[in-house]
């Protein structure tokens, strides 16, 4: 990573987390307090179209670049998936796509901007992506939460627990047909996060453990927090 300074809590790191920090408080805040239902409507599509938009780009520059690879930018990790649940979310405001992003958003992505995998940042634009996609996960679930009304049911913690492992048992197979790493099965990630402890497989209980505990911990504002509105959504 010649070319950026980036390091775990360094200058840019912190910038781009309190500007992430200042856009989750304002944006949801303006969604409340200044928009009016249509417009609320107008705004989750631009939302919408970021999220999809800048995935799709990075994609699409890193192909260009010919650094693209099909082991490793598959939106098969949980951040990936979030991208994309959490704009399936914004769109068709379906109640279990709602809990899916809402879990792997925040428990991905909040993990992944505190401690990011600076490897694959080797340029300017690269870092962008990274921290502003990963940004719009969590301003999309904190739209939801907030503008749009939604929570989640009694036993969402524990459906997401059973999804997720349903979706690394088929990542084993993934990772065997791409020679891939992806929801880190494989290998341990490029990053400082104090969660991975061991080498593999030990360090695969740890992320069991330590994933439940911390969705377990996003799910605690879900039962004090009461609705604001009328939520039009389908339940399944």
């Amino acid at each position: 990573m010649p070319s950026l300074e980036l390091a775990l809590f360094g200058p840019l790191h912190l910038k781009y987390l309190l500007g992430s920090a200042l856009i989750w408080l304002i944006v949801p805040w303006v969604g409340v307090n200044v928009l009016s239902a249509s417009r609320r409507r107008w705004a989750a599509w631009v939302l919408i179209i970021l999220t999809v938009g800048l995935d799709i780009g990075d994609d699409l520059v890193r192909i260009f670049d010919g650094v693209y690879r099909i082991t490793k930018d598959l939106p098969l990790h949980l951040c990936g998936a979030g991208v994309y649940l959490s704009a399936w979310a914004l769109f068709r405001r379906q109640q279990s796509v709602f809990e899916l992003a809402y879990f792997w958003g925040l428990a991905g992505a909040t993990q992944a901007l505190i401690t990011p995998d600076f490897t694959g940042m080797t340029s300017p634009l690269y870092a962008f992506t990274y921290f502003a996609s990963h940004s719009l996960i969590v301003l999309n679930i904190l739209w939801l939460v907030f503008v749009d009304g939604f929570r989640c049911r009694k036993g969402a913690l524990l459906n997401t627990f059973l999804v997720t492992n349903g979706l690394a048992f088929v990542m084993v197979f993934v990772n065997l047909l791409l020679g891939s790493n992806y929801l880190y099965l494989c290998a341990l990630p490029a990053s400082d996060s104090p969660f991975l402890i061991g080498d593999w497989p030990l360090y695969l209980i740890g992320i069991e453990i330590f994933g439940f505990l911390i969705m377990g911990l996003f799910y605690l504002p879900m039962i004090k927090l009461p609705l604001r509105r009328t939520v039009h959504f389908v339940t399944e």
